[in-house]
């Protein structure tokens, strides 16, 4: 009885947060994190003022910004920029990737999607010698390798771009659980 109830419990689990690589749009595959964050306290506009505050405190450069900010259909999407995924060659080259954070929010609840499609190796001893390569149609999902990159640096990236993503999305998630308001914020200073 034990097992069948700790087997429906995890079945709900992977429906409520889920990971994967789709396709999306036109044929553009991507990785994402899907996290449902149920039973919040706040109304709509006190969850998208918190949502709001994460963007503000963690948006604090020129290659992270807010792209949609509308209050009124509960919706913000940022695209942010992670740096220093990995670095190979003796330091002489580094990854970085472009990722996207939407938030839709309702009374009560909000949806929160993180997602990547390209990782970018970059080099300061070439400078303006970069490319982008789409994370899954390169190791560590596939065989394939980019070029005159590693195939460790090429996993490396890839797995602190996902952990990097569910960071995000777990900094997000406690934001909006728990007010995202600063000590130094509160009223009883």
């Amino acid at each position: 009885m034990k097992n069948l109830i700790l087997f429906f419990l995890a079945l709900f689990t992977l429906q409520v947060s889920a990971q994967k690589y789709t396709i999306e749009g036109n044929n553009v595959v991507v990785y994402k994190v899907v996290e449902v964050v149920e039973g919040t306290e706040g109304d709509k506009d006190e969850i998208y003022n918190r949502v709001k505050s994460y963007f503000s405190r963690s948006y604090g450069d020129a290659n992270s910004v807010i792209q949609t900010d509308n209050k009124t259909d509960g919706l913000i999407i940022g695209k942010g920029l992670y740096t220093n995924l990995t670095s190979f060659s003796l330091g002489a080259w580094t990854t970085k990737a472009y990722y996207i954070i939407r938030v839709d929010i309702k009374d009560g609840r909000a949806r929160i999607i993180a997602s990547a499609s390209t990782i970018i190796p970059n080099s300061s001893s070439y400078p303006g010698s970069t490319y982008e390569y789409n994370i899954t149609q390169y190791y560590p999902i596939t065989d394939k390798r980019a070029s005159g990159m590693p195939k460790k640096a090429q996993e490396e990236s890839f797995n602190k771009l996902v952990d990097k993503l569910n960071m995000s999305v777990t900094s997000i998630e406690d934001t909006i659980k728990k007010g995202g308001i600063l000590n130094s914020e509160k009223p009883e200073w």
